[in-house]
């Protein structure tokens, strides 16, 4: 069995303000996450963190790494700290951007940031690929972002509650997954389904 997550923000307060998640305080929110992590995965799983675990240090975060069951494989993002540091804190495996199989083979790319914009496409009714309208895009880290080759869907973070799903760009953050990792049925579901919009704005910043 396969999970994916993403932009816990662990020991980021602010983010209760920011994506309006529905939490009191911090410990609400790490218990809250920490439960429904271990309802569903088991030691045996495998749990993709599609980057942006902890704000907080190593010594902080590694204690709550030890409460989450499965072999949790991280996905560096931009607010995690370097993969030494997060191999510290608990995680099995840390990778920049890989690509995956799930499912009866089918492939998927992983990471923390969407397409690049620039070079991001669609096809229109027509059938003929064309440049996505995005209105505004997160420029700081397009140098850490996948090129669409028009096939392949991209599972990632970064968005946090602006879109479920952009075409071939499936976001799995908490903030659009009830604070729940996503087991790959539902990703092959969806993939199955096709390409779609499903979210509240075009704008993919991220904090």
């Amino acid at each position: 069995m396969i999970w994916f997550t993403s932009d816990n923000h662990f020991w980021h307060k602010n983010v209760i303000r920011l994506c309006n998640r529905p939490f009191a305080h911090l410990h609400e929110m790490h218990e809250h996450m920490i439960q429904e992590w271990n309802k569903r995965v088991r030691p045996n799983h495998k749990v993709y963190v599609l980057g942006d675990f902890s704000f907080a240090n190593t010594n902080m975060t590694k204690p709550i790494v030890d409460r989450l069951q499965g072999h949790k494989i991280l996905v560096l993002g931009n607010h995690d700290y370097a993969a030494h540091k997060m191999f510290a804190t608990g995680f099995q495996e840390v990778h920049e951007n890989i690509y995956i199989e799930i499912g009866n083979k089918q492939k998927v790319f992983l990471s923390h940031f969407p397409f690049h914009p620039m070079i991001s496409y669609q096809k229109d009714k027509s059938g003929v690929a064309v440049q996505y309208p995005f209105e505004k895009v997160d420029s700081r880290y397009m140098h850490k972002r996948m090129v669409d080759d028009g096939e392949s869907w991209l599972l990632h973070g970064h968005v946090h509650n602006s879109w479920k799903q952009n075409e071939r760009q499936i976001n799995v953050g908490v903030d659009v997954w009830d604070f729940k990792p996503v087991p790959h049925e539902k990703i092959l579901e969806m993939i199955k389904d096709g390409p779609c919009w499903e979210g509240k704005t075009l704008n993919d910043y991220g904090d």
